[in-house]
């Protein structure tokens, strides 16, 4: 979670403490850490030639787009973004927002063909902007034959409040209906897929589509293909890249977004909690361990666990059905039509 400090850090050793509180509960102050437990550094030495330049993205930028991104900029500054036409005043597209991140991106009023886009951010009163020898002009749209490419939505399960949507054009205004054609989800994307908050709970057994437009420009495509709610029971386990002795996280390879991802050893026991790309470990992994992942989605837990072991020779992984409870015997004889070879 990002939160913003009620003031800058002025010193690397100034101090921060954290709690949390639920209902009527608060824990405790955790253990505090300064900046420089952060790994903090000096921003001269760092950067001895000036501070990074900001970048847009993701080009290229179309005619009636809405959405881009800033990016190559220090954590924690003012970042805007604007857009510059050749004969009026330029404005803002989004921002200043603060960022704790590497990358923030932005909505705002549609920037049109010969437009140029430019990033910005301030730290510690310093500001800094795109570099002049890269231009991030605006682009004419396409010529469609039949309108722009059909987005489509990955799969989704109760009691999930988020679509995920592919096949998008940078910068267009993304749609989500129901089957009744009532909107229950609205955004815009600077890039090829992007995630969509819900407005009602999502029901199992409906249909949703999408289109993507550029609304200024008049320019709409066809419904997506339909994708129906699926049941909790359908959520399947994450997949896990093998990881090797020594490591302290765990590479995800494919999970629903958004999924809370918790790593289990052989004695059952919680040994990493977090999100992809990158689970953390609460310790180092031994050669041959075997390993059991699972994914949470908005309380829907995964009926599946991917079974996989450390480092040890033949490659042994595959899912474990949860709902089955298959014994751990039957499991060895390949009964888990999921079950790949394993080196047991």
């Amino acid at each position: 979670m990002q939160l913003q400090l009620p003031q800058a850090l002025v010193k690397t050793a100034d101090w921060i403490r954290a709690r949390q509180k639920v209902g009527m509960i608060t824990s405790d102050w955790d253990r505090g850490s300064t900046s420089i437990d952060n790994h903090a550094l000096d921003v001269e030495q760092t950067y001895p030639n000036g501070l990074p330049t900001p970048a847009v993205y993701w080009e290229p930028f179309f005619d009636c787009g809405i959405r881009a991104g800033v990016t190559s900029f220090i954590p924690g500054s003012q970042v805007w973004a604007t857009v510059h036409p050749q004969a009026a005043s330029a404005f803002n597209l989004f921002g200043p927002v603060t960022s704790a991140f590497h990358a923030v991106e932005g909505e705002g009023p549609s920037f049109r063909t010969a437009n140029e886009l430019r990033g910005h951010y301030d730290f510690c009163g310093k500001q800094v902007h795109s570099a002049p020898v890269h231009r991030y002009d605006v682009v004419p749209l396409p010529q469609f034959a039949n309108g722009p490419p059909l987005p489509e939505i990955e799969q989704i399960f109760v009691p999930d409040r988020r679509v995920v949507v592919r096949n998008l054009m940078n910068g267009a205004r993304v749609r989500v209906h129901d089957q009744q054609g009532h909107v229950v989800a609205t955004g815009a994307t600077a890039s090829q897929s992007a995630s969509f908050g819900c407005n009602r709970p999502l029901i199992q057994g409906e249909q949703l589509y999408a289109v993507q437009s550029f609304d200024d420009c008049g320019v709409m495509s066809d419904k997506g293909p339909r994708v129906t709610v699926g049941p909790c029971s359908a959520l399947r386990a994450p997949a896990i890249q093998r990881p090797a002795p020594g490591a302290q996280e765990l590479v995800v390879v494919s999970s629903q977004p958004n999924a809370v991802i918790l790593v289990y050893d052989q004695s059952s026991q919680l040994i990493g909690r977090g999100v992809a790309p990158r689970v953390p470990l609460s310790r180092v992994l031994i050669t041959a361990e075997e390993l059991r992942i699972i994914q949470i989605l908005n309380g829907c837990r995964s009926s599946t666990a991917y079974r996989i072991q450390v480092d040890c020779g033949p490659k042994g992984r595959g899912e474990l059905d949860l709902l089955n409870n298959l014994s751990d015997r039957k499991r060895r004889r390949g009964t888990s039509p999921l079950e790949a070879d394993q080196c047991l």
